[in-house]
């Protein structure tokens, strides 16, 4: 195993288990940790609903379970070979729910062609990559966010993560009456810089899209860069929050 890989995702490690109980401060550099950043801009306001869409195997519930240890954590994951991955590792806490489902524009069943590599699954149908196809596919099923938190009683849902490569616009078509009527704080989302990267939400797009329901960008996290000296930017997660719900200067 590469050594720089080690002791970058160790030092990753510590800098989370510091950070995740660090009390706010203006001296912690904005941009650089967004779970910090959505407790540092709630400021006094709880966070209380999360909804991990394309929670694959967990890797972004690792830090959601850390950073808000007391929300309801609702996991979303439609392959059923990556669910069961994910359950073995989070079944443990209490405040994760689990659902074995896909989130879009509409109700209903569609199938998935499946990856040997889980975090490139995607309902995208002019996916680009396809060198790890394995041949295999899947019947999942898709519900609506706006009937879903109807069926589940909730009203207002305090962050929004999603990275369903490419199928993000889908996600919030799904979600129109909550973005219409302000009920969804922050929004999390994997976005990519070339419109050519199907499986990957045009940034373009989602933000002319969050701009006219009244988000704001809070900044870009996690770049992936490519080229021979790295100078190229491929894609990024960008967050968002309604105007709003953002603390006041100073913290």
């Amino acid at each position: 195993m590469n050594w720089r890989y080690v002791l970058g995702s160790a030092a990753n490690r510590v800098e989370h288990a510091v950070m995740s109980v660090a009390p706010h401060s203006r001296y912690v550099p904005t941009g650089r940790n967004w779970l910090y950043d959505v407790r540092r801009f709630a400021g006094g306001r709880r966070i209380e609903v999360i909804l991990d869409v394309g929670a694959n195997e967990g890797q972004t519930a690792w830090g959601l379970v850390r950073y808000f240890p007391h929300a309801k954590i609702h996991c979303f994951e439609p392959v059923s070979s990556t669910m069961a991955k994910l359950q073995a590792r989070y079944s443990r806490y209490s405040n994760l729910a689990f659902h074995q489902s896909a989130l879009g524009s509409a109700p209903g069943h569609v199938t998935i062609p499946l990856h040997a590599f889980s975090e490139l699954n995607t309902l995208v149908r002019d996916q680009p990559r396809t060198e790890d196809l394995t041949g295999s596919v899947e019947t999942i099923s898709v519900a609506t966010l706006d009937a879903f938190c109807i069926a589940n009683g909730i009203n207002t849902v305090d962050l929004l993560k999603m990275d369903v490569q490419g199928w993000e616009t889908e996600v919030l078509a799904g979600a129109a009456g909550l973005v219409r009527e302000r009920r969804i704080r922050f929004i999390f989302a994997e976005v990519g810089f070339r419109r050519a990267d199907s499986d990957m939400s045009y940034f373009d797009d989602i933000n002319a899209l969050m701009e006219r329901e009244g988000y704001w960008l809070c900044g870009f996290y996690n770049p992936f860069r490519w080229g021979a000296r790295k100078q190229f930017l491929g894609f990024a997660d960008a967050l968002f929050a309604l105007q709003d719900q953002v603390c006041r200067p100073g913290l």
